[in-house]
C-alpha cells in the first residue's frame, strides 16, 4: 500500500514540475528515471548546443565544430600578423605593432565578435590568393 502511495506523490510531484516547465509527464518522468538516457540523446542532437547539468554528477558542455574552426582560425589570424594587419586594419584594430595587434584580436575574441575575426581570416586568404592557413592537423 505505501508503496502506490509512494508512486502517486511521485505522480503528482512530476505532474506539478511539468506544468512549472511547460512539458508534458512523460518528458519528465524520462529526465527523472533515466539521465544518462536524456543527456545521450540531447547530446547526440546536432541542432542543440546548450549545455546540460546531470545534479550529483557533472556539468556536460558540447563544444562545435565549428567554435573548434573558429578558435583555429582566430590562432591562425592572430599568429599571422604580416598577413592580416591591412584588412585589420579596415576593422579599427591598431596595426602599428605587432602588440596593439594581437592585443585588439585578443579583445574581438572576449567579446565575442566571433563575425569579424572571420571576416578578417577569410579575407586574408582572398588578398594573398592562397590554401587556407589552417593546417590539416590543427583542425
Amino acid at each position: 500500500m505505501l508503496y502506490n502511495k509512494q508512486y502517486k506523490w511521485q505522480d503528482d510531484l512530476i505532474h506539478q514540475v511539468g506544468l512549472t516547465f511547460f512539458k508534458k509527464d512523460w518528458v519528465i518522468k524520462e529526465i527523472v528515471y533515466h539521465p544518462l538516457k536524456f543527456a545521450k540523446r540531447r547530446m547526440e542532437d546536432p541542432e542543440d548546443d546548450r549545455p546540460i547539468r546531470i545534479r550529483y554528477f557533472a556539468a556536460f558542455v558540447l563544444k562545435t565544430t565549428k567554435t573548434k574552426e573558429r578558435i583555429n582560425r582566430f590562432k591562425v589570424s592572430f599568429r599571422s600578423y604580416d598577413k592580416c594587419k591591412d584588412i585589420a586594419e579596415t576593422y579599427g584594430i591598431r596595426v602599428d605593432t605587432e602588440k596593439n595587434y594581437q592585443y585588439d584580436m585578443q579583445g574581438l575574441a572576449m567579446r565575442n565578435k566571433w563575425y569579424i575575426l572571420d571576416e578578417i581570416y577569410n579575407k586574408s586568404l582572398v588578398m594573398n590568393e592562397q590554401q587556407p592557413i589552417l593546417k590539416q592537423n590543427e583542425t
